[in-house]
């Protein structure tokens, strides 16, 4: 369970023969940005990286985002 306030986005950009993902912390620093081939192998291990990424962060590095209200 995260205590540490942390928080990691990943957005992708799904495409037909690859896609591209970007992870973004809470301090707006972009993790890692990579392609990823179109394969279910391939989305887990990326899923895995963002878990991983997470873990690894101290939490001194990560400054809560700003609230925002619900349909803003």
């Amino acid at each position: 369970m995260n205590t540490r306030n942390e928080h990691l986005w990943v957005g992708i950009d799904v495409g037909k023969g690859h896609h591209w993902a970007v992870a973004i912390n809470s301090a707006g620093e972009a993790v890692f940005s990579r392609k990823i081939p179109n394969d279910e192998t391939e989305i887990l291990k990326l899923i895995a990286t963002a878990c991983e990424a997470l873990r690894a962060r101290p939490a001194h590095h990560l400054r809560p985002g700003p609230e925002r209200e619900p349909g803003r």
